[in-house]
């Protein structure tokens, strides 16, 4: 099978190197422009953002058995 993302070409015989930016720009543009390009300069192809609400990832309860929170 294969497909495009843009002009970058999956499934063919070209090995596709995606690089993992992860959260690491902090949520700032200026961070993110700069983990582009120094990914284009060791030669990916695509690279991959994510993003997330510290929040949504936590609980505000904990459980006793981890000897974390308000159980401990």
């Amino acid at each position: 099978m294969e497909f495009k993302i843009g002009n970058v070409k999956f499934g063919g015989s070209k090995t596709v190197v995606i690089a993992e930016a992860g959260v690491n720009h902090l949520g700032r543009m200026d961070y993110a422009e700069e983990l582009v390009k120094t990914a284009k300069q060791a030669g990916a192809d695509i690279i991959k953002f994510q993003t997330y609400k510290a929040s949504k990832l936590t609980t505000k309860k904990c459980s006793p058995i981890l000897g974390l929170g308000r159980g401990a």
